[in-house]
């Protein structure tokens, strides 16, 4: 198992994993953590999304569909974009939040981008 490297600054006494965007809060250095490893395109499709403030919440879909986009992989996610796309509007609408397709489209081409990154090149 390989460890996270944790050299991504979160927060006050909050770092972050380069490789699985794994979190953790301590004053206490260097930190062990068994690095997660891969990640598909749902884990960094949400990671876009936290980046605009959008997290999902116990009671949304959001985390259940980004394990499903993370299980099925980054060709059927882009076999499946225009489902995906549903699931952002759908998502934009419960929030009350502005949706624009063409950005939605980029967000998750760059996920399934990463994620086939992610999978050429595993953690050491």
């Amino acid at each position: 198992m390989a460890r996270c490297r944790f050299d991504n600054r979160c927060g006050p006494s909050c770092y972050r994993c380069s490789r699985c965007w794994q979190e953790v809060v301590t004053e206490t250095l260097p930190i062990y953590a068994t690095c997660r490893g891969y990640r598909g395109a749902g884990h960094f499709l949400s990671r876009s999304l936290s980046w605009f403030g959008l997290k999902g919440d116990r009671n949304c879909k959001c985390r259940v569909r980004a394990r499903l986009m993370d299980e099925r992989g980054p060709d059927w996610c882009e076999e499946n974009l225009t489902e995906i796309l549903g699931w952002l509007r759908e998502a934009a609408e419960e929030r009350g939040l502005p949706y624009i397709d063409i950005i939605a489209s980029r967000l998750i081409r760059n996920a399934i981008a990463a994620a086939r990154k992610s999978q050429q090149n595993p953690p050491s």
